[in-house]
């Protein structure tokens, strides 16, 4: 992954502002994830933004449209909270920009911590974007709300990676339609094993053992 800005404080890599309903901008030094700080501010009743246009810029071309974006946001509550939108890219004229109503993990956005997650595949451009470049990023919570002291905390971008998962399923059986099951309901033979090259052999030469035992009493 590529650290975007770390978000430790106003002046640290570029200037940080508060715009179109966000204020009170303030460091944290309490509650962050990275680094030493978070940023906090407060929204009005439809949400806030914060922007930083004067950042160091960060060469994003191996992660043009292939990559997801994350930051981290803090909610003191989620009642209120619809939505939360970032733009990402060279100036307030020429960006991307995603939204995202849940977080990365989950289904709802819940109270603390929230990591989430803006997949660059299918944003919108406005203008146009020289990813090589990325200097301007513009977080904002959306809500129907003023909530204060809210949390903003690093934003990265991070390439996908395939990897190969080898666990334990109970439901060692399958109908012809693909239901997974513990145990053969069919008195016919069209339920299916769920056993590969090296685990089959095993089941069969238990199942050997057992009608051995059975046909000899």
């Amino acid at each position: 992954s590529i650290t975007i800005n770390s978000l430790d404080g106003l002046t640290g890599n570029g200037t940080w502002t508060a715009e179109s309903g966000g204020s009170n901008l303030a460091v944290n030094e309490l509650y962050f994830i990275d680094g030493s700080n978070s940023l906090q501010f407060d929204v009005g009743a439809t949400g806030g933004s914060i922007v930083n246009s004067t950042m160091s810029q960060v060469d994003l071309s191996d992660h043009d449209e292939s990559s997801t974006l994350f930051l981290w946001v803090y909610l003191p509550t989620i009642t209120g909270v619809t939505d939360v939108r970032l733009r990402w890219g060279n100036d307030a004229s020429n960006y991307w920009s995603r939204t995202s109503t849940t977080p990365h993990f989950g289904t709802a956005f819940v109270t603390g911590w929230n990591l989430v997650s803006f997949a660059w595949n299918g944003a919108t451009e406005t203008g146009t974007v020289a990813p090589v470049t990325i200097d301007y990023l513009r977080p904002t919570v959306t809500t129907t709300a003023a909530i204060t002291a809210i949390r903003i905390d690093k934003v990265f971008s991070a390439l996908p990676m395939i990897h190969e998962v080898v666990y334990y399923s109970k439901f060692l059986f399958r109908t012809s339609s693909g239901t997974f099951q513990e145990t053969i309901t069919s008195t016919d033979d069209t339920e299916l094993l769920n056993l590969d090259t090296d685990s089959y052999p095993l089941y069969f030469n238990k199942l050997g053992m057992l009608v051995a035992q059975q046909t000899q009493g």
